[in-house]
């Protein structure tokens, strides 16, 4: 790869990277006086299960939609030829195959979409039902309350969702749960940085001006690293086992198939 290549590599995932960002702040916007009015009825906790949720899913959708490749789609526009014209390019935009496609991931956000919030509706209704219990809950320890309000959430709001579009309706489509695993470890990238820039704000409240920059240099570091534990092969310490490295790539490795599994030919994840 030559310099101009990588310049231009390095400039188009910062592109990505900002659009992603903007995307993310748009949901926001839409959905912040559905979360506003949340926040102000409901205990703190169901609302902070609600938006997690909710959030992990906005941010996987979009992940996808922006970072995820696109080669069934570059394979229909090129139609085998190496470069082809403007001209082509726009014609095959609206070509039936292309458009099937980009249809068919729309149309799953739309009804996954319209599924979580049927779900959310259902897990307010399920703990306004269920008050007596979680008050018995609270009475014998409050810290117990967190953990199982936490799991009642992942019940009710995700794992419908999950078996749903991601398990039974594609069932032996690797795809699918390629796009899942690939949204989900992003999320969690996406809730570290958060995390981060969160404690360096709230150490950093009553600091100067000196100080706050060093905070802001901190954070892009610790953001940095985190990326690079998460999404390279081999980090710095890798000869040493480095036991971070070995956590985090055991969160996310894919599950080894079978010898009768592999014979199986499956479309490749990024030609989804």
């Amino acid at each position: 790869m030559t310099k101009l290549q990588k310049i231009r590599n390095i400039c188009w995932n910062t592109l990505r990277v900002v659009i992603f960002y903007l995307l993310f702040l748009w949901w926001g916007f839409q959905l912040g006086p559905m979360l506003d009015e949340l926040f102000i009825s409901v205990p703190f906790i169901v609302f902070i299960s609600v938006t997690l949720f909710l959030s992990l899913f906005l941010c996987r959708e979009t992940g996808c939609l922006i970072f995820m490749s696109k080669g069934r789609l570059m394979a229909i526009l090129k139609n085998g030829e190496i470069e082809p014209t403007a001209s082509q390019i726009i014609l095959r935009l609206f070509s039936w195959p292309f458009l099937k496609r980009v249809c068919m991931f729309l149309g799953l956000f739309v009804l996954e979409f319209y599924l979580r919030l049927f779900l959310i509706k259902l897990f307010l209704i399920t703990i306004q039902a269920s008050l007596s219990f979680w008050e018995k809950v609270t009475n014998v320890s409050e810290g117990l309350l967190y953990p199982l309000m936490l799991l009642a959430a992942y019940v009710i709001m995700e794992l419908p969702a999950w078996l749903l579009f991601y398990k039974l309706s594609f069932k032996g489509h690797s795809n699918r749960s390629y796009e899942y695993r690939f949204g989900m470890k992003l999320s969690v990238l996406v809730i570290i940085v958060i995390g981060l820039r969160l404690l360096t704000s709230f150490l950093t409240a009553e600091s100067s001006s000196v100080a706050g920059f060093f905070a802001v240099v901190l954070f892009a570091l610790c953001s940095f690293g985190a990326w690079y534990l998460m999404y390279r092969r081999k980090c710095c310490c890798a000869r040493s086992g480095c036991p971070i490295c070995r956590v985090i790539k055991g969160l996310f490795r894919k599950k080894e198939t079978s010898a009768a599994d592999s014979a199986i030919e499956v479309l490749p994840p990024e030609n989804r």
